[in-house]
This record gives C-alpha cells, structure tokens and sequence, in this order.
C-alpha cells in the first residue's frame, strides 16, 4: 500500500477499525480511498455514513459570454449583500430561484 492511501486511512482508522479498513482498501486506488474516508471521524468503520456535507461539491461550466456579464456583474453587486446573505450558496439559490421565476411567469 502505498503512503498516500496510508495517509487516506490513518484519518479514520484506530486500533478497533484499522482491520475492516485495511480489508476495504486492498486494491482500491487512492481517489477511491479518498471518497470512502470523506466525511467520516476517526474511528468510524468503512460502512459507517459520513457527514453528507463533509465535501462540497465544485461546479464547473460554460457559458454565452453575455452570461458571465451577468454573472460578473451580479457578482460585484453582491458586496453590499454580504451582511444580508449568509454565504454564496445562499446568494446564487436565491438568484437562481429568482430567475427561474421570472422565466416561468414570462413563459
């Protein structure tokens, strides 16, 4: 095994789990020791749920040019939001939702 995977298993594995763990990550890669260990506390088994938002999900895509206008300028207008709006997440569900309103009105 080598060190990365071992280092992926010393984050959850203690003296009570380190043989269900090591069972599990025979013949895994690193990556997929990766997403097994998300989310969980040391001493949790490999069967055991992890936290479900332990691992934020990454959004990645493209848009027209006239959309990240938009997104650019939402953006900077978002600043003085701030203090309204607890975190980004918030600030993009509230605006997307505000959007997919309008298109359904308008529709």
């Amino acid at each position: 095994m080598n060190w990365s995977a071992v280092r992926e298993l010393t984050r959850v594995a203690v003296a009570e789990t380190e043989s269900a763990w090591l069972d599990v990550a025979r013949g895994k890669t690193v990556h997929q020791l990766e997403a097994l260990v998300v989310g969980k506390s040391p001493g949790d088994g490999p069967s055991s749920a992890g936290k479900l938002d332990a691992r934020r999900p990454v959004l990645r895509f493209e848009v027209a040019p006239e959309t990240l206008a938009l997104f650019r300028e939402a953006m900077n207008s978002a600043s003085f939001l701030v203090v309204v709006t607890p975190s980004f997440s918030t600030f993009i569900t509230s605006r997307c939702g505000l959007r997919m309103a309008d298109t359904m009105l308008t529709t």
